[in-house]
């Protein structure tokens, strides 16, 4: 390697080190800075206030207690992107626990070879997923959660069978005085601990585990601070649409906009043009970085949406096609019932609004 690359790369880790704030902080903070606001929310259904994502958090924490987990131990989560995805991955982080995030797109066969690979003790599972797994084929769990309702679907411990059935029971012992802001408080993460283990789609085989420590999260989430984090006021809406087991999905559309204070709404079902174009109107996102083109000629009506990725230049990141007449028409109304807003503001490539137009 070329001399100039390592000691460029030395001097980055150096200043990255000396800078690293613990990861699970900046959770705790946007917890407590926006304790009131709205946080997460599935696509026509729950929504929770980033208090009520505190509560949650702290129920599957005595969750993890009751069933032997241990800092360091792994926690593995497979399900469509949720709000309870997202409760389950931010409650095993903060408890110290190492979260292994499986794409849900993975046949029975990967899951638990993923499972068994990882040694996870605890799976938590969509309502897909769930349909697809045989619990005897991962012996090593102690216990199967449904993401849903956080109920047990498999337990093997009489610990976690006590602790589900008494959950709110053991939550009021633990804060007897009703559960408040001080309360929250989580484990305080090191740079180079192991804080998730990435599975590959496993296009040569069976998946590979990409160990990934805490600084790894801590950069990306401070270079989107940084990047477009001025761009985004706190308290905007997000559209969560790649899967948060997709690294740039979860870096971008889910850590970064939870830790920004914004409230994240996720799609909960197969993201087809449809159902973008839809809950886009319904959601009234306040940014999004998303290209549309209509494409008409004698022959052909083309919808083509895309989500443009940033990071080295304009790249699409991922792309929706159809020749759908219905789809054409349905945006091609919507972009005219836009731009007769008088709200609308067009401008040229490059300028910015003025603040008043902001206003």
């Amino acid at each position: 390697m070329c001399k100039e690359y390592v000691i460029f790369a030395q001097k980055f880790n150096d200043c990255a080190m000396k800078n690293f704030k613990s990861f699970n902080s900046y959770i705790e903070s946007s917890i407590v800075k926006n304790w009131d606001r709205d946080a997460l929310s599935d696509y026509k259904g729950i929504t929770l206030q980033y208090h009520d994502v505190a509560r949650k958090i702290e129920k599957l924490h005595i969750l993890f207690e009751y069933s032997g987990v241990q800092k360091g131990d792994r926690i593995a989560i497979s399900g469509r992107n949720s709000a309870h995805w997202a409760v389950a991955f931010f409650a095993t982080l903060t408890y110290g626990a190492v979260a292994v995030p499986i794409l849900h797109e993975f046949n029975a066969e990967q899951i638990h070879n993923i499972v068994n690979h990882s040694e996870s003790k605890l799976l938590f599972v969509g309502d897909v997923v769930v349909k697809t797994i045989v619990p005897s084929e991962m012996p090593a769990l102690e216990g199967i959660i449904n993401l849903p309702d956080f109920s047990l679907h498999t337990s093997r411990s009489e610990k976690l069978d006590y602790a589900r059935e008494h959950l709110n029971e053991l939550f009021g012992r633990r804060f007897p005085r009703a559960f408040r802001k001080e309360h929250v408080s989580y484990h305080r993460d090191e740079a180079e601990e192991l804080a998730m283990i990435n599975y590959t789609s496993g296009t040569t085989g069976f998946s590979k585990g990409v160990m990934l420590p805490y600084r790894a999260i801590w950069g990306n989430l401070e270079f989107c601070f940084r990047a477009i984090g001025s761009k985004i006021p706190e308290g905007s809406k997000t559209l969560s649409i790649l899967p948060m087991a997709h690294m740039y999905g979860m870096a971008v559309e889910f850590i970064f906009p939870f830790c920004h204070g914004c409230h994240l709404s996720f799609l909960t079902r197969l993201p087809s043009p449809a159902v973008i174009a839809q809950a886009f109107a319904e959601v009234k996102l306040t940014l999004n970085h998303s290209k549309i083109m209509l494409v008409a000629n004698d022959e052909w009506l083309v919808t083509v949406i895309t989500s443009q990725n940033q990071t080295y230049g304009d790249r699409a990141e991922c792309t929706f096609l159809t020749t759908d007449r219905d789809v054409y028409l349905n945006v091609h109304n919507m972009l005219n019932d836009l731009l007769d807003d008088t709200t609308t503001i067009s401008l040229p490539r490059g300028e910015q609004a003025t603040p008043a137009e902001r206003a």
